[in-house]
């Protein structure tokens, strides 16, 4: 009884042992904002840029106050963008030697792994690099013009340019006559 007891205990102390205690790691995120979340590892930032959207509806253009990544049946404005940032709120990230993020911890226990530990982000308002929203007061009003037709350089070479074609032929031709001439008499 007491050989069955140790063999017992030994070996749920190695099974004990080789146990693998695997967790896999779920990411968590802020919302997004427009602040940038300054004081934390890069690794630990997202950025997305998103865009005012408007549509054409009976000649006019109607905008959409939202920003989007993308809105179906309207097009996007490329002017009107505005990135928005969001954060990993999990206190440390694994990373492999390949610098790439690991989400599960058994992956550690037989290749090499980093971890990079996150810090308080402090909140950085970039609202004041953009533009003041869209409004009809502030859209500018263009007044197309027809330009006018100017004389231009171009204009005087071909006419100097015309002369001299006329005038070569001119030549050409009281000489041919000359030659003409001699040769009958």
């Amino acid at each position: 009884m007491k050989k069955i007891t140790k063999f017992l205990l030994s070996m749920i102390l190695v099974l004990s042992f080789g146990k693998v205690f695997a967790e896999e790691i779920t990411l968590t995120y802020s919302e997004w904002t427009t602040d940038y979340p300054s004081n934390i590892p890069e690794v630990f930032i997202q950025s997305e840029d998103r865009y005012h959207f408007y549509k054409i509806v009976d000649g006019q253009v109607e905008y959409d106050n939202g920003y989007y990544t993308e809105l179906d049946g309207y097009i996007k404005d490329e002017a009107s963008a505005r990135t928005y940032y969001r954060y990993i709120t999990n206190p440390y990230l694994i990373f492999n030697a390949n610098n790439e993020m690991v989400l599960n911890t058994s992956y550690c226990q037989k290749s090499f792994c980093y971890s990079v530990k996150n810090g308080i982000p402090i909140m950085i308002n970039t609202l004041s690099k953009f533009e003041n929203e869209y409004g009809d007061d502030d859209r500018p009003v263009v007044d197309q013009e027809i330009v006018p037709f100017t004389g231009d350089n171009v204009m005087y070479y071909i006419g100097l340019l015309s002369i001299s074609v006329i005038g070569l032929g001119a030549i050409f031709m009281v000489r041919r006559n000359k030659n003409k001439q001699l040769n009958r008499a």
